[in-house]
């Protein structure tokens, strides 16, 4: 090995005496550029091969992250659902129809996780719809950060297609809340209540399911933005 490098270096050296750093490095660079002109297609080659790769690297990153902010946020739906004291608590997000993570603009909502009571099991069948069917809903609740619904015939009436979407079909009651992190549009909780016994009757409960729905949003944005800088 030794030997090896010594005689690089001796040709090295000797190149350097008869021709000079500077024509040793146009030299260098001549040889590079024909060697790609006459190998371009194998280097175009390579270098998609490594872009691939590093897309498939952050691809697999994401879902990892996706997956543990999904096992989280499933479990603080099942607890909210009980605070909340509503049969079923549905949890929609806007995607691009690739991906959900934040700061794409949305154009599709689907559903995206939910938490039931004991024995209900009719939800909202999980599709993807275009988010403009229900645009002009989206755009007052972005407004109104939170509403209610407590005749679903009603909205059924009048915009027939926010029930059909983010509703559940034996729904009696809703509530829907806005919901955004970091200033760009995320999802919207929806409050569903089917049993006469457990719909929200008074103004004080009223306000209390608003306010653990604002707390809702703060307490979801904690978990995706967590495990978001740790990626």
């Amino acid at each position: 090995m030794i030997d090896f490098l010594i005689k690089i270096w001796d040709v090295i050296k000797d190149a350097d005496e008869r021709f000079g750093f500077k024509k040793i490095l146009m030299y260098t660079t001549y040889i590079l550029v024909v060697a790609a002109l006459i190998n371009w297609k194998s280097i175009l080659s390579s270098v998609n091969d490594y872009m691939d790769q590093m897309k498939k690297a952050r691809h697999d990153r994401d879902m990892i992250v996706r997956d543990k902010i999904g096992t989280d946020t499933h479990s603080y739906l099942i607890e909210f659902r009980v605070k909340s004291g509503a049969d079923r608590v549905l949890l929609f997000g806007f995607h691009n129809s690739i991906s959900n993570l934040i700061g794409i603009p949305f154009k599709y909502v689907g559903l995206t996780d939910y938490a039931v009571a004991y024995g209900s099991t009719t939800i909202p069948s999980c599709k993807d719809v275009n988010s403009e069917i229900v645009g002009n809903f989206i755009r007052e609740l972005k407004v109104e950060m939170f509403k209610k619904v407590e005749n679903i015939e009603d909205l059924r009436k009048t915009d027939p297609f926010v029930p059909e979407i983010l509703n559940s079909p034996d729904v009696t009651v809703s509530s829907y809340q806005y919901m955004s992190v970091l200033g760009k549009p995320l999802g919207i909780l929806v409050l569903e209540w089917y049993n006469p016994e457990n719909i929200p009757s008074s103004a004080y409960e009223w306000n209390r399911i608003r306010n653990l729905c604002g707390q809702a949003t703060q307490d979801l944005n904690t978990i995706i933005l967590k495990y978001k800088y740790q990626n």
